[in-house]
C-alpha cells in the first residue's frame, strides 16, 4: 500500500521532505500512531499536522510530537492520531438534567439548552484561569501573566458562554454589568450572571482551542436516547467522559477523517453492519480482547488481522489467531 504523506506546519506552510521508511499503527478503540524516517526534512516544526492518504481517502490524521534530527542527517518523526488530544483536555463538573438526549450530551456544536462534552473539549476555559480585576470583574491570564486580548491566541472573541448561557458583550470596560464580557487589545474581562468568581462556572469561548474533532453521523435512534436521571460529568478527560456515555448506552463508534479538514466521531447502534440487520461485535482492548495487530503487505489486497483475545467467560489468555487471505510476510501498518 502506497501512502501519500502531507505535513502542514503551524504557520500553514507545507513542509518538504522525503520518506525512507514508515510505520503506521491503527487501532479499533484508541488513537493510532505514525512514525516516519525522513531525509531532506529541515522545515518540519514541532506540533505540525500530518496526514496519510491512500487513493484520495485520508486514512490517518495526527500531530507531530517532535521531529528529531539523527546523526546521519535524517529526521525521525513520531506522531499521534488527532483524537488523542481529547485525553489531555479536561472537563469541569457539569450537570445534564434528566431527559437530556445523547446527541445533546456529546454535542460539538455551540450550546443550546445544554453544552456538549466535545464542545467543552474545544472551547472550555480552564478552571481558575480568571483573576479578580476589580469588584465582580475578572480578567483572564495565562501562566506567564499574559492577557487574552485580541492580540493573543484567542484573537477577536465573538461569543462567550457561562454554562449554556450566552453572555452579552459590553460596549466598554466601564459599561460592564452582571452577565457581560469585554475584550480590548490586551485583556479579556468577564462578569458572571451571579457576580461570583468564574471558577464556579463552565466558561467557554467557542473553539478557541479547536482540536478539529466534531460529532459526525449519529443514528436517529441513538440521538433520541435520553438519560432517565440527572447525569453529571466529572473532572476527568474529555475522552474518558465521551466514551463513558457511549458505553453506558451500549453504542459503537468510529473516528472518520474527512477531506474538509475535520475528523468526525460517528456513533451507531452497531458499526459496519452494511445492509444486514445483524449486529457486528465491537472489540475493545482491555475488555473483551487483549489486543489487535494489523499486518499489511505491499499489496493492499492481501492483509492479516492478528487478535490476542481473552475468553469472555474466563480471563485466561488465548493463543494468537491469524485470519488472512494468504500466508505472506507482512509489515506493520
Amino acid at each position: 500500500m502506497t501512502f501519500t504523506f502531507t505535513i502542514t506546519n503551524q504557520d500553514g506552510s507545507y513542509a518538504g521532505f522525503k520518506v525512507s521508511d514508515y510505520s503506521l499503527d491503527k487501532y479499533f478503540d484508541r488513537h493510532g500512531e505514525l512514525d516516519l524516517d525522513c531525509y531532506d526534512a529541515n522545515s518540519i516544526s514541532e506540533n505540525s499536522s500530518i496526514e496519510a492518504s491512500y487513493k484520495g481517502s485520508i486514512r490517518y490524521r495526527g500531530y507531530i510530537d517532535y521531529p528529531e534530527k539523527q546523526d546521519d542527517g535524517t529526521v525521525k518523526i513520531e506522531s499521534y492520531e488527532i483524537q488523542r488530544l481529547l485525553e489531555f483536555r479536561q472537563l469541569q463538573i457539569y450537570n445534564y438534567p434528566a431527559g437530556t438526549t445523547v446527541s445533546d450530551i456529546i454535542s460539538s456544536g455551540t450550546p443550546g439548552s445544554v453544552a456538549g462534552i466535545l464542545y467543552f473539549g474545544n472551547s472550555l476555559v480552564p478552571q481558575g484561569a480568571f483573576s479578580q480585576y476589580s469588584g465582580s470583574k475578572y480578567y483572564l491570564r495565562d501562566y506567564a501573566g499574559r492577557g487574552a486580548g485580541t492580540s493573543s491566541r484567542f484573537g477577536t472573541i465573538t461569543a462567550v458562554y457561562q454554562n449554556a448561557t450566552l453572555l452579552t458583550k459590553a460596549a466598554s470596560l466601564a459599561a460592564m454589568t452582571a452577565g457581560t464580557w469585554f475584550q480590548d487589545a490586551s485583556e479579556f474581562y468577564l462578569w458572571t450572571t451571579d457576580s461570583k468568581d468564574p471558577a464556579y462556572w463552565n466558561i467557554s469561548v467557542p473553539n478557541w482551542k479547536d482540536t478539529g474533532l466534531r460529532i459526525g453521523n449519529v443514528d436517529s435512534s441513538v440521538a433520541s436516547k435520553t438519560v432517565s436521571v440527572p447525569y453529571r460529568t466529572s473532572k476527568g478527560s474529555v475522552a474518558d467522559e465521551l466514551y463513558k456515555i457511549i458505553d453506558a448506552f451500549g453504542l459503537e463508534y468510529q473516528w472518520r477523517h474527512s477531506a474538509d479538514g475535520y475528523t468526525y466521531l460517528d456513533i451507531q447502534e452497531t458499526v459496519g453492519r452494511g445492509t444486514s440487520t445483524r449486529g457486528v461485535t465491537a472489540y475493545r482492548e482491555g475488555t473483551n480482547i487483549y489486543g489487535f495487530e494489523r499486518e499489511l503487505t505491499g499489496d493492499p489486497k492481501i492483509s492479516a488481522l492478528l487478535g490476542l483475545g481473552t475468553d469472555l467467560v474466563s480471563p485466561r489468555i488465548q493463543p494468537p489467531v491469524s485470519i488472512c487471505s494468504q500466508a505472506v510476510p507482512g509489515r506493520k501498518s
